[in-house]
């Protein structure tokens, strides 16, 4: 530890841990640059939720690959119906669990009913069971149909975006770059 009680790798010190060396620039750049959290930081539900599917994300996986099951013929390939039969059955454990009577005050937690008969804590659960879904069925990585969603709902949320700080920092680059070279040729 450092004499301001944090470890050396925090501030950047000798023998750091950071990216770029010992020299705390790795520290310095990720605090100095604004992180845009597209609303995420301020929705306590997707929070758990993204927790959740992490947790659960392997649950009761056998080992053996979608692929092989389906060659197989395994009864789960056949409940799944060929698809991400791995995932569905994490899935399906997964909400089965968290549906049983010793989870009550977790749901209730969860899933607050504020609406006119409950309705809040509806919503709230099928907005959670929608990202919980979405990102457990996005680690079948071997299927390319689930591939090709997972790049256009990439691309549909950061990506004109992302193609726009691209070209930002081209357009930095190049007017540093011009500017260098205007004042080298005086």
């Amino acid at each position: 530890e450092n004499d301001g009680g944090k470890p050396a790798w925090a501030t950047g010190g000798r023998n750091s841990r950071t990216p770029l060396g010992s020299s705390g620039t790795s520290i310095s750049l990720l605090s100095s640059r604004p992180r845009r959290t597209y609303g995420l930081k301020s929705d306590p539900l997707s929070h758990v939720a993204y927790l959740f599917s992490a947790l659960v994300h392997d649950v009761d996986h056998t080992g053996i690959s979608n692929r092989q099951l389906v060659l197989e013929m395994d009864d789960l390939a056949l409940l799944y119906n060929d698809q991400s039969v791995a995932e569905q059955r994490s899935l399906a454990v997964a909400f089965t669990t968290l549906k049983q009577a010793g989870y009550t005050e977790l749901r209730d937690m969860l899933f607050r009913s504020e609406g006119v008969g409950g309705v809040g804590g509806r919503e709230e659960y099928f907005k959670f069971r929608k990202i919980v879904i979405d990102l457990v069925l996005a680690t079948d990585i071997a299927s390319p149909e689930r591939a090709q969603l997972v790049k256009s709902k990439w691309k549909e949320a950061f990506g004109d975006m992302i193609v726009a700080e691209k070209a930002e920092k081209l357009k930095n680059k190049t007017n540093a770059v011009n500017s260098s070279t205007s004042r080298g040729s005086r």
